[in-house]
């Protein structure tokens, strides 16, 4: 009497058993993970061979997080290795070959051996968005309305203008007054500063364009020219010429101007708008 499922036999009547060697295929290896550098991170760990990148780069987050390799490193800072979606992105190699489908296909296809299997992992790219859920500071000082800010090109300072005919300078770092600029007789609606961060330009509703002294405050002169409002001011960029030596600012009298900042006076000016020029 057969028994199904004892055993099986061939066509010569060889009995064999259903769990032999012959053509088995191997479910597992044994994987060494080292950075670019050579370091090995973790101890040689045993994993299915249907293994894929995406599974490899949260081992090796995980690994990193366990061994501290991650601490002190300041493009980390806040972010929670373990959660999926912020975990840093890694391309893994093998003999220099990208491993870019599961361990089992790469390894036919390859032909590597699974003896000590090397596995090097290389960083990508990687860019953080955090989310900005709160203010994280503010700076009072205006007795009016906010009109217009710009940050400085060293991104350590913040000027703004106001309907308080004042333009504020601030220290970003201490998030403090630096200096309180006056000279305009009416709302300051745009400021803007030259590229090397040594001129604030500032424009009002009267038509006067001011020019400041960042780091002492103080007043360099004016350029008048306009009959109409200050809409928006432009210095030339610092590829073509630094420091900026000349500037531009469109008004509500549809012209636009271009200025030479070290004598105050105005290059020329162009009239073809037929409506304010807003920008």
């Amino acid at each position: 009497e057969d028994h199904a499922g004892t055993s099986t036999s061939d066509g010569n009547g060889n009995g064999g058993n259903g769990n032999g060697s012959a053509g088995v295929a191997v479910v597992e290896a044994i994987v060494h993970l080292r950075g670019q550098d050579g370091v090995q991170v973790g101890p040689p760990l045993k994993v299915p061979t249907t293994i894929k990148p995406n599974n490899l780069k949260v081992l090796v987050n995980k690994l990193l997080l366990t061994s501290g390799a991650a601490q002190g490193d300041d493009n980390l800072d806040g972010v929670d290795l373990g959660d999926e979606h912020t975990m840093r992105p890694f391309t893994f190699f093998i003999d220099e070959v990208e491993l870019e489908t599961d361990l089992s296909t790469h390894l036919a296809k390859h032909g590597n051996s699974l003896e000590s299997l090397q596995v090097t992992f290389k960083p990508e790219a990687w860019f953080k968005v955090l989310p900005v859920s709160r203010c994280s500071a503010t700076m009072t000082g205006h007795s009016e309305s906010v009109l217009s800010v710009n940050f400085s090109p060293h991104s350590r300072s913040l000027a703004s203008g106001s309907g308080d005919t004042t333009v504020r300078i601030w220290d970003l770092n201490t998030q403090t007054r630096m200096h309180e600029c006056k000279g305009h007789k009416n709302w300051v609606l745009c400021v803007c500063w030259s590229p090397d961060a040594a001129v604030i330009a500032s424009g009002d509703v009267n038509g006067l364009i001011c020019l400041w002294e960042p780091e002492a405050g103080t007043h360099l002169g004016n350029m008048k020219g306009h009959k109409d409002s200050i809409t928006s001011l432009c210095w030339e960029p610092a590829h073509l010429a630094l420091p900026s030596r000349r500037m531009c600012s469109s008004s509500k009298d549809k012209s636009i101007k271009v200025w030479d900042v070290r004598t105050r006076t105005c290059l020329f000016s162009m009239h073809s708008h037929r409506q304010a020029v807003t920008c």
